[in-house]
């Protein structure tokens, strides 16, 4: 949201003035059509499986998988999170997953059928514009949630040669897969309503840049890159199983707890078998951020010719509305927060105690033998992540202002 306080006068004036009908009726139909279908996807996806539960087995050479132990949607999940008291993540699956989408798109259409002045539309394409990517909260969220349930056992294969290995499968269903496709298709639509926006306005070349205080930024923004691969490596939470599944660890000589950081969530992604997940938090939460900081950083030393330097700051302002580093943080925050009674652990125990392993863990459970308990705990390294987080907004935000106020 850096770059949304910046004057549109950066981007250009509208091309349609006071009214879409100076935009081709071929344009202008296209582009609600697909506010439409996204409409539509994110509908879709909030109602079919977004977490599948399996257990797997491979052993000499063979593999199977059980049917669904659980699955989890957004229509399951939402009163559920409420339910069990897992207050945390349901606020954040409320507000960014279920009201935030539609608000998004029918503000959209608002400013794209409505004859609205041209400072105000600008100023509000650039708000929806930067703000579309809090959408992929739900995404990241369940994410976590598919390595935080990774559980597995690997050894040596007694009836023949190689290895086996027996595990808990959390696989991404058609909700997770549609939901991150209809946020991708939001941004491209936010970005081609700027674009048209920005056609017909002449390019405000401004005045030459003064290089001293811009230097210094550009300096920051390169602490901050290396604050924020700092950042990945570090541990930022502790995830401690007990119950029968840790006596299950403890048999197989495996620790009860784990640790991860952020670049261990990313390898963990993958694996669950799912490289389509692990590029795509590649993408939004570590390469972009990245890119972006480097782009700003690279305005900032180098002195550049006024129109290139608007061009430029352009493709920050793009990389911006992409970057999801931020994102990531507030989520991981609704995930672990609130710690056993409010965050995503007491979410987790309830998929085991209310859905298809429901019978079996409540018996054990009368019996005096849980199924399974989760712990989450919030390690220091966290802090490192937010004021990566902090740092890297603060910083580009004043770049921002500066260049713009040259």
């Amino acid at each position: 949201m850096v770059f949304a306080s910046i004057s549109p006068r950066l981007w250009g004036a509208p091309c349609w003035g006071n009214a879409v009908s100076e935009v081709s009726p071929q344009l202008r139909w296209g582009m609600l059509c697909g506010i439409a279908g996204t409409t539509a996807l994110f509908v879709y996806a909030s109602v079919t499986p977004g977490v599948l539960f399996a257990g797997a087995f491979e052993a000499s050479g063979m593999s199977s998988e059980t049917k669904n132990m659980a699955s989890l949607s957004m229509d399951n999940s939402l009163v559920q999170t409420l339910h069990v008291g897992s207050y945390y993540v349901f606020a954040a699956m409320l507000v960014f997953s279920v009201m935030w989408p539609y608000i998004k798109l029918l503000m959209m259409v608002y400013i794209w059928a409505a004859p609205v002045e041209r400072k105000t539309r600008g100023v509000a394409l650039l708000f929806l514009d930067q703000v579309g990517k809090w959408s992929l909260m739900d995404n990241i969220i369940l994410f976590l949630f598919i390595v935080f349930f990774w559980i597995a056992w690997q050894g040596e294969d007694v009836a023949g040669q190689g290895h086996a290995f027996f595990g808990l499968r959390c696989s991404p269903g058609i909700e997770l897969n549609t939901f991150l496709a209809a946020t991708i298709l939001s941004l491209l639509l936010g970005h081609g309503m700027l674009w048209v926006h920005r056609q017909t306005g002449k390019l405000d070349e401004g005045a030459p840049l003064r290089s001293d205080s811009l230097r210094w930024l550009g300096l920051a923004h390169v602490g901050c890159i290396l604050l924020t691969v700092l950042s990945w490596q570090v541990d930022i939470v502790d995830v401690s199983f007990s119950g029968l599944l840790g006596t299950f660890l403890k048999v197989t000589e495996q620790p009860t707890s784990k640790t991860y950081s952020i670049l261990g969530i990313l390898s963990c992604l993958g694996k669950q078998g799912s490289t389509y997940l692990q590029v795509s938090f590649a993408i939004f939460v570590l390469a972009i951020p990245v890119l972006q900081l480097l782009a700003m950083a690279f305005i900032c030393l180098y002195q550049l010719q006024p129109k290139k330097l608007q061009l430029l700051l352009r493709l920050c302002y793009t990389l911006s509305a992409w970057a999801a580093y931020d994102v990531f943080f507030i989520a991981f925050l609704a995930a672990v927060l609130g710690g056993e009674r409010y965050g995503i652990g007491q979410f987790i125990e309830l998929v085991v105690y209310k859905q298809n392993l429901a019978p079996i863990c409540d018996a054990l459970r009368d019996g005096g033998v849980p199924c399974l308990h989760i712990q989450l705990s919030l390690l220091p390294g966290a802090a490192l992540v937010f004021v990566a987080v902090a740092v890297s907004f603060l910083v580009s935000l004043l770049a921002a202002r500066q260049t713009n106020l040259a």
